[in-house]
């Protein structure tokens, strides 16, 4: 292990914060389109001009700012929902079993897993708190256990962030008018999320994971455990008397009321049809559903509110860097790079292999891009390009780029942040066993790839 604690302090060092990271990628493509692309321009000026231009449009596009809203809203109401007191209970109840460093990251894995595929963010705050409750029970009677195996087994629902119900790319593709509707039309769920390639893949990673973590945890040996906080996650107002209107934020009748409508109204819209039985699964769904529930399971809107606030520093990521990537989409768009990485693509692969490509390039990729969604307004147009030009099957090249992404999740540090934040704990004590989990993933994802 201390070979990857080692690796983890090297990564330290070399790579930047995420939005440092995503300023340097659009420094390289803008040089790079600006040297190497055909642009129609009389001098290196005009071409750079050109491309700033096309750059400021990007950036600030409606429709991709509107998917940029929807992914910040998505993480923001499962971390709210996460936080909220029948999740709680939940875990009050399962924390029993919880005595031992094998069954807790196994507990903690199948769970986190469970609820990622629903919501990655509701995943990923959702194993933070568990692992946080496990290592301050261990703290209160004594048990012996290690600590950084339970709190990797809580990041372990990024393993599945984009082969869930929640997934950017197959619930983008899925909603009429996306931004690359006119190259593909509408894809249903059904084809992606629900395909049996990814039903089979899931299943993998349902069984296979929390087996990985009990084994690890049986071969582990218990480490100190720093003092933590020990006050609850839950949120809670303290009584005071209100007055007039006030007394609407403090009422529980008038939050529930709205939740159940929000839901109702979620519900209403649901159609099936037969080509797209699945359809109604957007993200504006799930949105929706996630705000009612999450009016329902707080106490009044005083108590939502303080759980939004407490929540909304996890959506920065998004807000600050989505319009990096959606200006760096409208610099290699505009230089045409992606129809001659397609016309690449096409010289040394076949409809065949152009998954593994596609799959080992979005892991690449996401080392730099560690939005999902970010990296799906820059990937997805070449990956469809691609898949024109050489008759592949778009159906699979989606979710093999979604595996891709949700791969090197386990050692990108840009969503373990809120995971950290919370268990206390060190980025370089969780590497070692993310990166052994990666290489699990990587087996997997390439099995299912390989038998579909």
């Amino acid at each position: 292990m201390r070979l990857f604690e080692k690796l983890a302090e090297k990564f330290a060092h070399i790579f930047p914060s995420p939005f440092s990271l995503a300023i340097i990628l659009t420094g390289i493509c803008f040089v790079f389109c600006l040297l190497f692309t055909q642009i129609e321009a009389s001098d290196y000026t005009q071409k750079a001009i050109f491309l700033a231009d096309n750059w400021f449009r990007s950036a600030f596009n409606k429709d991709l700012l509107f998917f940029a809203f929807q992914m910040v809203l998505i993480l923001l109401f499962g971390n709210v929902l996460a936080i909220s007191k029948p999740i709680d209970s939940l875990l009050n109840k399962v924390i029993h079993f919880c005595n031992n460093t094998a069954n807790s990251a196994a507990i903690v894995s199948f769970l986190t897993i469970s609820l990622a595929m629903i919501n990655w963010g509701l995943g990923l705050v959702f194993g933070a708190i568990f692992a946080k409750k496990i290592a301050q029970k261990a703290l209160k009677e004594n048990l012996p256990i290690n600590y950084p195996i339970i709190a990797t087994a809580g990041f372990s629902g990024m393993m599945v962030s984009h082969g869930g119900l929640s997934g950017s790319a197959p619930l983008k593709v899925a909603e009429n008018g996306h931004f690359l509707a006119d190259k593909i039309g509408v894809i249903p769920v059904s084809e992606t999320t629900f395909s049996d390639m990814n039903i089979f893949v899931s299943f993998c990673v349902f069984i296979i994971i929390p087996l990985f973590f009990f084994f690890l945890g049986k071969h582990s040996n218990p480490l100190k455990i720093d003092e933590l906080n020990n006050e609850s996650e839950i949120l809670s107002i303290q009584k005071k008397a209100v007055f007039g209107a006030e007394k609407i934020d403090y009422s529980s009748f008038f939050a529930k009321s709205f939740g159940l409508f929000v839901l109702l109204m979620a519900f209403k819209n649901i159609r099936f049809d037969n080509q797209n039985f699945l359809g109604f699964l957007t993200l504006n769904f799930l949105n929706l559903c996630f705000l009612g529930f999450s009016l329902l399971f707080h106490k009044n809107i005083a108590v939502f509110l303080q759980a939004v606030d407490n929540s909304i520093s996890g959506t920065s990521g998004i807000i600050t860097q989505f319009p990096l990537y959606f200006g760096i989409l409208g610099i290699i768009e505009s230089s045409g790079l992606i129809n001659q990485i397609s016309g690449f693509t096409a010289q040394f692969f076949n409809a065949e292999t152009l998954p593994y490509y596609t799959f080992f390039s979005a892991s690449m990729l996401n080392i730099f891009i560690p939005s999902g969604g970010g990296q799906w307004a820059i990937q997805g147009p070449i990956i469809v390009d691609s898949c024109t030009q050489l008759n592949a099957d778009i159906y699979k090249n989606i979710m093999a780029f979604g595996y891709g992404d949700q791969l090197t999740n386990m050692i990108q540090p840009f969503w373990a942040l809120p995971l950290l934040g919370i268990t206390k704990i060190k980025a370089s004590k969780i590497l070692p066993y993310s990166f052994l989990l990666m290489l699990l993933g990587a087996i997997i994802f390439t099995l299912g790839l390989i038998l579909f």
